[in-house]
């Protein structure tokens, strides 16, 4: 397993910032091997662009990409077998990308905190961050295995 990976595969639950899984020349949903996460783009009741409700890692790719079928789409065609190197570094490239990714989010949700402007929403903002405390714990954890991944 390659060292990308580490940090990625001790989450217990998928980080806030994770951006949606990209799609194929045929609208197929590209899902890499060494995928843990579904990141299926749902609509909630007001129409918001979220991710799919499911949080928790799936023990494999294979068991990701049937969760993401039943969301009623097709993935991508995949490799059988073991990786190829190609398929290896791509899905390092993508590890790395999604770490980023929820490292950057927290970093602009927190300055997004500093610039409130009144009390009230500050403290509607933490009630909101409490009812999330296991999110954003992970989501530590996420930056912290980043920055020191052994």
């Amino acid at each position: 397993m390659p060292d990308d990976f580490k940090p990625y595969e001790k989450l217990k639950i998928r980080p806030e910032g994770f951006p949606p899984f990209a799609t194929d020349d045929e609208d197929k949903i590209i899902v890499v091997s060494g995928e843990r996460f579904c990141r299926f783009q749902v609509d909630d009741d007001d129409g918001k662009a979220i991710l799919c409700s499911s949080k928790k890692p799936f023990n494999s790719t294979t068991n990701l990409r049937h969760h993401v079928n039943g969301h009623n789409v097709e993935t991508s065609a995949h490799h059988n077998g073991r990786p190829t190197q190609e398929m290896k570094d791509e899905s390092a490239r993508l590890i790395r990308s999604l770490m980023k990714e929820a490292i950057n989010w927290k970093k602009n949700n927190e300055k997004r905190m500093d610039y409130s402007s009144s009390s009230d929403e500050r403290e509607t903002e933490a009630n909101e961050s409490q009812e999330s405390e296991r999110e954003e714990i992970v989501s530590e954890e996420t930056t912290q295995l980043v920055k020191n991944p052994f």
